[in-house]
Parts: C-alpha cells; structure tokens; sequence
C-alpha cells in the first residue's frame, strides 16, 4: 500500500535519514514501546530496556524532549508498560512489579495507585465516563475500575481459542458504544466485547494473509472505531474497520522500509498520524 513518510526518527541508527539524526541523539532511547498521542501532538512514550532502565518520556510535537518521570519499580522485567490518558489530562501508567496502575499529574508527580490484590496490569484504557480498564496477561483477565479508582468488576476468562477464552489478553481499546476491543495476544487476533464482557465479534487469527496476524505486538484505534493493530513479525500495521475488513496497511516495499525490528507499538493521533516503535526509533506515517 502506498504511504507518506512523514517523521521518520527521533534517534536511531540504519537508513539515510536515520543516520543524519543519529549524531545528534538528541533523544536517546532505551528501548521505545507503547505510546499515547496528546490532543496538542504531544507523544508519551514508555521507555525501557526491559531489564533496569525505566522512565516515560513527553515528547513535543516537533520531537523535542520536554520531561522524563521515574516514578516506577526497578525490579528488573517489571517497570512500566501501558499508557493512557484521563478527560482531565492525567496519565495512567501501569507497572506490574508494583501491581499497581499509576496516575501522573502533568508533572509527572503520582496522585494516586489503583490496584487489587493480586494484580499485575498490563495495559490500560479509558472509557468516554473515565472507566478504567486493565489487562491481566498473567491472570487471563481484565480488571474494571471505576474513573476514582475503585474496583468494579473483573472480566476472567478460560484459556483457548474460543470465542468466549482468551490468552493473554494485551492491548486494549474502548469504542465509542463502550465495547472494548482487545488483542487476544496467543491467539492472534482481536476480540470485541460489550460491555457485559461478551464477545461480539473476532477480527484476525495467525497467519500472514489480509487481516491476519503473526504476532501483535500492540493495537489503538481512531475517532471512527478504526483498529490499528501492530505486527511484529510481519513488520506491519494494519487498519480494520470493525467487521475486520482491511482499510489500509503500512509495511515495508521492495523501495522503501519503513520498520526494520518494529512495529512494537502503535498509536494515532487525532489528524489520523500513525506513530510506532521500531527498534531505538519512532516513527510517524500517514496514509497518501
């Protein structure tokens, strides 16, 4: 599919335009993974190298770093993970060492840990009410939150491949009905549930064709219900409408590469730029 490079790099190194920032470095990742788009184009980024080094960074529109927070467990193989973003502008970030999900002020102070016993979130979404939901790969579950934090209900499943079970839930995403959609991570694919925890529809399963999936490896979706869903293996982003079908897909050509460890993330922002991890890089692509 075609595609308009818009920003390629923040830092990284490989590619002629990759190599012109990388001397500079004026944002040297850790290791970027999953991210949030601000209303004002700002991006906020979990940083880590998955064994010691944690942070979340804000990076303004025009790729400048404006803060770095710390506020996370050291242990290594723990530290932050998810993001996302209240009404009111707070961040919600989850750390499974703590078992906690964290909500940041603008300054990166925490105003308040929201948990159960037990819980070791993975992502986290929000609802148009402020409802917080959080995946539990470890647990098989999705725990519900109230927008004060208080815990109201849990969605545990069987794992499998029906269409009731899941496995390892990951990313999730509300819809504008209040259905979620979630990446059903061993199964490949993903699953819409409403708002009884019931799933209504299955978009994907392993495979390389239109619509499938090798390894997901993250999903978002826009103002229209659109789904973004990233592939690792595949070095892919796909866009779905909600029935599965494919609207459009950023990938590597014969004339262009775009990922070259990545996507292991991605989001959009409110124009329809598409942002994604790719190794010690970020990406932006729109579509032409």
């Amino acid at each position: 599919s075609s595609f308009l490079l818009m920003l390629t790099v923040f830092w990284g190194s490989g590619g002629e335009v990759r190599e012109a920032l990388a001397n500079d470095c004026s944002i040297c990742f850790y290791g970027p993974d999953n991210l949030l788009i601000g209303p004002s184009g700002s991006a906020f980024v979990i940083d880590t190298d998955h064994e010691q080094r944690y942070r979340v960074l804000k990076i303004s529109s025009d790729g400048i770093r404006v803060a770095e927070w710390h506020a996370f467990d050291l242990t290594p193989k723990a530290g932050p993970e998810g993001i996302a973003r209240t009404s009111m502008g707070m961040l919600l970030v989850t750390d499974a060492g703590l078992g906690k999900i964290l909500k940041l002020a603008e300054d990166g102070s925490v105003q308040q840990t929201i948990g159960v016993k037990g819980f070791k979130p993975g992502h986290v979404a929000v609802s148009k009410t402020g409802e917080i939901y959080a995946s539990d790969a470890e647990s098989n579950a999705i725990q519900i939150f109230s927008k004060d934090g208080r815990p109201l209900r849990s969605w545990q499943r069987h794992k499998g491949p029906g269409e009731n079970e899941w496995d390892m839930p990951q990313s999730l995403a509300v819809l504008t009905d209040d259905s979620v959609a979630v990446e059903d991570w061993r199964n490949r694919r993903i699953q819409i549930v409403d708002k009884r925890g019931q799933t209504t529809a299955v978009i994907g399963g392993a495979g390389s064709a239109p619509g499938q999936f090798l390894n997901t490896a993250g999903m978002c979706i826009d103002s229209k219900d659109q789904i973004f869903v990233a592939d690792l293996k595949l070095h892919r982003i796909q866009k779905l409408d909600r029935s599965g079908k494919v609207l459009f897909t950023f990938e590597n050509s014969p004339e262009t590469t775009i990922f070259t460890e990545g996507p292991s993330s991605v989001a959009v922002d409110r124009d329809g730029n598409v942002y994604a991890a790719d190794g010690k890089t970020i990406v932006k692509l729109r579509e032409n």
